[in-house]
């Protein structure tokens, strides 16, 4: 079965197909000012990247999205101005692209300026316009186009951000971390992987109630959040559990400062702990193989009390 980025790659192929086809037929019956000696090079260019993508996939188990992206710019700018430039019906394929680049950040979590796609669907518009009749009136009118899109794209991001995070806690769900840690192992990313489990946690529902417990499963995720940056990972794995995977090397001392100092609920003061452990990637990990380390090295931690991210707890 293929991956949904994989799948992704394949869906750009066939775009690419079908945009060369359109064109050559277009071009064939008169329908846009060129011919296919005319846009050889740009069908060649966009053939050739994607090639290189998926080469360096094959290699790295990442896709070059930054490349793809300026890349696209480029040469839908190039085309439609070959094509006509403001005057061309293919003006709409900006976007075409900039729904295609939209939807393929928010699935594959790719960490670009959100306003990065629709700065570059402006810039592409501006060039493909410029000195045709009527350039400022085209402006405008694509200024509010892209307005319009942004405004209703945005309840795609909102939608997706809710569906890959936990209700309760607001740390991302088990299926959409595992799924940004399996893209962190393919693209061979340096992280430190920690498992982080809170002791005694059915003693205080037991104690207090569950809604007490929700109150503190809340507040540990958000202080799990707050030791970790804004591109790091923490997941709410079930229950009690929690996974965080992050680049600090430190990563261990500052998931044990968590609990550290006690959590204020609605009863008052409630002392919690957690044991905490922390794997390195090895070269051949799987995401279960590596899950299951980490797993070991909290429970090492729970009974030995090792906090040594040297030797057997790093590895």
């Amino acid at each position: 079965m293929r991956s949904l980025i994989f799948q992704g790659w394949l869906n750009g192929v066939w775009a690419r197909m079908v945009l060369a086809a359109g064109l050559v037929f277009l071009g064939a019956i008169g329908g846009v000012p060129v011919g296919l000696p005319d846009l050889l090079p740009i069908l060649m260019l966009s053939f050739a990247q994607q090639a290189l993508n998926y080469w360096h996939y094959r290699r790295k188990g990442v896709f070059l999205d930054d490349l793809v992206f300026f890349g696209d710019l480029l040469l839908l700018a190039w085309a439609l101005r070959l094509v006509g430039g403001s005057q061309s019906p293919m003006v709409f394929m900006v976007y075409i692209w900039l729904y295609s680049s939209v939807v393929a950040g928010t699935d594959r979590g790719v960490r670009r300026w959100e306003a990065a796609p629709y700065l570059g669907a402006a810039a592409v518009l501006a060039v493909v316009g410029y000195g045709y009749p009527g350039y400022v009136p085209y402006l405008l009118a694509h200024a509010m186009g892209l307005l319009i899109f942004a405004l209703n794209s945005h309840g795609l991001h909102l939608e997706r951000y809710i569906g890959e995070r936990d209700p309760l806690t607001g740390a991302l769900n088990r299926g959409a971390g595992l799924g940004r840690l399996s893209d962190w192992l393919r693209g061979s990313k340096p992280f430190v992987l920690a498992f982080v489990d809170l002791k005694n946690f059915k003693a205080i529902n037991d104690t207090y109630g569950h809604t007490v417990g929700d109150e503190v499963l809340r507040s540990v995720a958000e202080r799990l959040k707050g030791v970790v940056r804004s591109t790091d990972l923490v997941v709410r794995y079930g229950g009690d559990e929690f996974v965080v995977a992050s680049a600090s090397p430190d990563l261990l001392e500052r998931l044990m400062g968590v609990f550290g100092h006690p959590f204020q609920t609605s009863v008052g003061v409630v002392e919690v702990q957690g044991d905490v452990g922390c794997v390195r990637p090895q070269e051949g990990d799987s995401l279960e193989a590596l899950l299951v380390k980490s797993d070991a090295a909290m429970y090492r931690m729970k009974y030995t009390g090792n906090l040594d991210m040297r030797g057997e707890n790093a590895n």
